[in-house]
């Protein structure tokens, strides 16, 4: 744990690290206090990561001025040139929490009220948990991940799991009726409309899941069942369930409905 943050109780601040119970500590401020620790060591991890530990101190780390910096961005610059498609943890791992909860933010049209943004975040969230053994940071992370994640399944109808495997650029281009394979892969520049299931086929296998390739493109009321290869660069028209592998490069459309004349009018004719 950073013991830099001067705005905590120094006995808190021993009692965390050293794992020693002493007297005087105020119990009904410990959550506030843990969360506003594991919140500082997530600001000053991404510091780090750019900028000298020489000229860095975590007391200038604040929560407030590096979401000002992020929604103040009008680019993310993320290395795209890797031998290797990275997802969830790795992905974060790479290139950091913030850089990518940036570009998701800007990939929904830079609105802090896009119900995709809300859904991707608390997936990020999750995955960024994944990421810690320490139960002191992360019970807190999972705490707010499976708050998060009630709501935003509840109130926007995106069910996301911190398990699914989701590269960048995702755009969840409408709410309601939207549910992710718990242990799907999304590729790179994904379009999800509203009413879009990746679904389980006959036989679940834990860790198993859909693949969907790059730069895929889900119309309204698309199924994806079982585990199946969606290459890349395909387009999938409105309402059609898919069941088999569909290769790169492809546009998948049902077919036009049938025109039937009313009784009245054919009678008419």
């Amino acid at each position: 744990m950073i013991s830099a943050c001067t705005n905590m109780d120094h006995k808190f601040i021993f009692w965390v690290q050293g794992g020693v119970i002493l007297h005087g500590i105020d119990f009904r401020c410990m959550a506030r206090r843990l969360l506003d620790t594991v919140a500082c060591n997530l600001i000053c991890f991404e510091l780090r990561r750019t900028i000298s530990s020489n000229d860095v101190r975590c007391q200038q780390a604040s929560i407030g001025e590096d979401w000002e910096l992020m929604t103040q961005a009008e680019s993310v610059e993320l290395d795209t040139n890797r031998p290797g498609q990275l997802y969830g943890s790795d992905l974060i791992r790479e290139f950091g929490f913030l850089k990518i909860v940036k570009e998701d933010f800007h990939n929904h049209y830079s609105q802090l009220t896009a119900p995709g943004f809300y859904a991707l975040f608390v997936y990020r969230l999750g995955t960024l948990a994944n990421m810690y053994r320490n139960k002191l940071v992360r019970w807190p992370l999972l705490t707010l991940y499976v708050l998060g994640q009630r709501f935003v399944r509840n109130f926007f109808g995106i069910e996301i799991f911190r398990h699914a495997k989701i590269g960048r650029r995702l755009n969840i281009g409408h709410q309601h009726g939207i549910v992710i394979h718990e242990y799907a892969t999304i590729g790179d520049d994904v379009i999800i409309r509203h009413s879009v299931t990746f679904g389980v086929g006959t036989e679940w296998i834990t860790g198993v899941g859909p693949i969907i390739g790059n730069r895929v493109t889900f119309s309204p009321g698309c199924v994806v069942v079982g585990n199946i290869t969606i290459g890349d660069d395909v387009s999938v028209g409105p309402n059609c369930t898919i069941t088999q592998d569909v290769p790169a490069g492809r546009t998948l459309f049902m077919p036009p409905p049938r025109s039937l004349p009313k009784q009245e009018y054919a009678k008419e004719q």
